[in-house]
């Protein structure tokens, strides 16, 4: 499975929605009408949260469940920058090539291998 990881620092209220997966991740559900460009320009719906920055110290902590990243979160002071790590799975594409004449092909493009986030297994309270 091909991942991107990425970096952001946001500030609270950050305007996502989250839920826990059945294959262990917390993932972006849903991001608000009112979140900050900085998340509506980088975030996608089925992101996953992997990391969050410690209130003290700037250790980063791996996010295990969404009530763990809820206190992170909340633990900071309105305005107050918090560094998150997010991944991305990547879509697979793969091309197909067939000869047509021998002066000419086709290129069909298949794009697979999406790979869902997983079932909800438990949503945030709030």
């Amino acid at each position: 499975e091909a991942v991107e990881s990425f970096e952001l620092s946001l500030s609270r209220p950050i305007g996502i929605n989250i839920e826990e997966t059945d294959d262990g991740y917390v993932t972006v559900t849903g991001i608000s009408d009112k979140a900050a460009p900085e998340v509506v320009d980088n975030l996608q719906i089925g992101d996953r949260v992997v990391s969050v920055e410690s209130s003290f110290g700037g250790k980063m902590w791996e996010v295990y469940n969404a009530d763990g990243l809820t206190s992170a979160v909340t633990s900071r002071l309105p305005g107050q920058p918090v560094r998150i790590v997010f991944e991305r799975v990547l879509q697979e594409q793969s091309a197909d090539v067939r000869t047509v004449t021998s002066e000419s092909s086709v290129l069909n493009d298949a794009v697979g291998g999406f790979r869902q986030a997983g079932t909800i297994a438990q949503s945030p309270a709030g």
